[in-house]
């Protein structure tokens, strides 16, 4: 993906999110993405079936699904990160071996991916 459709995704997500009062993460690898949203279900839940309805994107998974009692990104209408194979590493150290964490977001096993997906937002928390 090119670094301009890159910025017009952010661009866009930022503007709707902080119009619908939602924050979160979008983590990028690999041509792979892990997309946090966070606020209001009835902010989130149609932001989520909008991204579910694009045809560009495929293979949409949701991973954890939770009420929090504090948002993680409160200040991040959508913060953006390329996740370099070693931020990778360092994300989910003691989570198996670089074998086994290679194909993170490629994961199909749901209690492996939403352990990984515990590490990676852990991780990238900021503060």
């Amino acid at each position: 993906m090119s670094d301009f459709a890159l910025e017009q995704i952010l661009w866009a997500s930022r503007s709707r999110n902080e119009a619908a009062g939602v924050t979160g993460l979008l983590l990028f690898r690999h041509g792979h993405f892990v997309q946090v949203l966070e606020g209001e279900s009835n902010a989130v839940e149609p932001i989520f079936a909008a991204i579910v309805r694009d045809t560009r994107h495929h293979a949409i998974q949701t991973v954890l699904d939770s009420r929090i009692d504090a948002r993680r990104y409160p200040d991040w209408h959508m913060a953006f990160l390329r996740v370099s194979d070693e931020k990778m590493s360092a994300a989910i150290a003691g989570q198996g071996s670089s074998a086994q964490t290679a194909g993170l977001f490629e994961r199909s096993n749901r209690m492996l991916l939403t352990e990984y997906a515990e590490s990676l937002l852990g991780y990238f928390t900021p503060g």
